[in-house]
């Protein structure tokens, strides 16, 4: 059994036009967000064995601080810029990569793309994460190459 807990980045600063979008900011309130998000994860005694995060400054600075909050490991944060990308296929690849030996997998990305690739998981054409929302998926499966579209079963939706 694997779970997958997709995360969408916490709320950042649209404010500085010069700024490129990959490099921005998580806010104040995006901070907020993440420890309230923090205290629903314990509450729900869910902890990833591993995080997976794009490599724009929000969606890290997002996932280091869950894994900070849950007390992950150092290496329990991976970065990997095909997240970034708006392209589910490039999803899928990433989760084929992970190791058998994680249960519970943290994507920490960004909308359309997350929300999405929820639906094509699920079956639920009703998904939009707001931000530092979750959206997590259950699969009967004993390694993450066997995810097949429509086939996860919904466990928590959290906006």
């Amino acid at each position: 059994m694997k779970k997958l807990f997709l995360v969408r980045h916490a709320k950042a600063s649209l404010e500085d036009p010069d700024v490129l979008d990959v490099q921005r900011k998580i806010t104040e309130e995006g901070k907020l967000q993440v420890i309230e998000f923090i205290k629903y994860l314990k509450q729900e005694n869910i902890t990833p064995d591993l995080i997976v995060c794009s490599n724009a400054v929000r969606a890290r600075q997002t996932a280091q601080l869950i894994a900070k909050g849950l007390e992950l490991p150092e290496n329990g944060v991976y970065i990997e810029p095909r997240i970034y990308e708006e392209n589910v296929t490039f999803l899928m690849e990433t989760i084929n990569e992970v190791s058998d030996l994680v249960q519970g997998l943290m994507i920490v990305g960004h909308n359309p793309t997350l929300s999405w690739f929820a639906s094509y998981l699920s079956n639920n054409p009703a998904i939009n994460l707001a931000t530092c929302g979750m959206f997590a998926i259950e699969f009967d499966i004993q390694s993450w190459p066997q995810i097949v579209e429509a086939q996860g079963k919904e466990i928590f939706n959290h906006a």
